[in-house]
């Protein structure tokens, strides 16, 4: 499994560990209105990244720029109070989410599911969300920058 398919690999695997009543989807907006959801849920965006150095094919970093969206269905239109109760408690699954990645999937030494590689995140942001898709969904928008190297691997834990 190479880099990009283990990066979203280990983000569903985060999402899933969190809870087993969040949904995960990975894929563009097309792709995310032709699903079938429950919702909360959990949305990457397609990743794309950059590679600094082109030394060579082995070892070298990617920048992988990341795009999560948490999502649960607001069906209260106009009505900001709802709303506002909606961003709080997506606000919270994706303060746990980024939390759980970096406290038991990162930073644990002992954990043999990286196989390969190392991961670092940067620069995560975050901006709400109140938007007319298939459904009218409100959350939270995150985005940040995780560093591979080509050979990064992870093994799920759920395969």
């Amino acid at each position: 499994m190479g880099s990009h398919n283990s990066l979203v690999t280990l983000f569903e695997d985060v999402t899933r560990d969190l809870s087993t009543n969040l949904q995960f989807g990975y894929g563009s907006a097309d792709d995310f209105n032709s699903t079938e959801r429950r919702y909360p849920y959990v949305w990457l965006d397609p990743i794309n990244g950059n590679l600094p150095s082109l030394e060579s094919s082995i070892g070298n970093t990617i920048r992988w720029n990341c795009t999560l969206n948490f999502l649960k269905l607001d069906d209260k239109i106009g009505n900001e109070k709802e709303t506002a109760k909606v961003w709080d408690e997506m606000f919270d699954i994706m303060e746990k989410w980024i939390h759980k990645l970096d406290r038991e999937f990162l930073n644990d030494e002992t954990d043999e599911r990286i196989q390969s590689g190392t991961l670092e995140i940067q620069d995560a942001r975050f901006n709400t969300l109140k938007k007319g898709t298939k459904d009218l969904v409100s959350g939270w928008v995150l985005t940040f920058t995780a560093i591979t190297q080509s050979d990064f691997t992870y093994c799920s834990i759920y395969e």
